[in-house]
């Protein structure tokens, strides 16, 4: 790795530029209360933090749900849509940031569990429709995360190999899948704890993180980790 930091940054959307889990968590509980189906324990809550429609989908079945990902999917999405369109709050830092790297010319890419049309909810109500070089949406995808497919696939699109890529997440399944395909994570933790660990970086928050900042941690983080493969040698 070389000392000129990423190449390129992956971004999670859903708790890390924006916080739609209040959405998401109220139109979760009312698919399952239209149904007269028990609520989401707080072990079912943290799963879904971040979680593909398949696991949303397991979620939902174990609560006795019937239907596959897709219905469950589209059900709950619209009604999020519906109230991120009213009102949506960015995360603490994260437009700052998005700026930043935008004018340093870094190429961007969303890469999220969530559908296009809740995507494009959320970067028109912010304002952001022009950062992007791409995005991975739920469609554009055979598994999200916590698969390494959605990173993958965004690193293609932008030619650049994951292992350039700068992966900025908020939940364990998003870091999962950043690692499982080569890149590089930040956890940046929003409603779930993601405790310290070797193999990633960690912020508590983005407010007043730079680009420079970034690129910094990058480099120092992969410098650290080739010290430890010459003494392991």
């Amino acid at each position: 790795m070389t000392s000129y930091g990423p190449k390129a940054v992956l971004w999670d959307m859903d708790g890390t530029i924006v916080d739609t889990e209040p959405h998401w968590i109220r139109s979760q509980h009312e698919f399952l209360t239209r149904r007269g189906l028990p609520p989401l324990s707080a072990a079912q809550e943290m799963r879904l933090v971040g979680a593909s429609p398949t696991i949303t989908a397991e979620v939902f079945h174990e609560q006795g749900a019937v239907g596959n990902a897709a219905e469950f999917a589209a059900e709950v999405t619209a009604e999020v849509v519906v109230s991120v369109r009213r009102s949506v709050d960015a995360r603490p830092g994260a437009l700052e940031l998005l700026r930043d790297m935008h004018a340093a010319g870094i190429p961007l890419a969303l890469v999220t569990n969530s559908s296009r049309t809740l995507v494009d909810a959320v970067v028109e109500g912010l304002g952001i429709e022009d950062v992007f070089a791409t995005c991975v949406a739920a469609e554009d995808v055979t598994e999200g995360k916590p698969d390494p497919e959605p990173f993958v696939t965004a690193a293609s699109r932008l030619g650049i190999s994951a292992a350039q890529c700068l992966v900025i997440e908020d939940s364990r399944n998003g870091l999962r899948g950043a690692l499982a395909a080569g890149c590089t994570a930040l956890a940046v933790p929003h409603g779930v704890a993601i405790d310290p660990h070797p193999d990633y970086l960690r912020l508590d928050s983005l407010r007043g993180v730079t680009w420079q900042d970034l690129c910094e941690l990058f480099v120092a983080f992969h410098q650290r980790g080739e010290h430890h493969a010459d003494d392991s040698a």
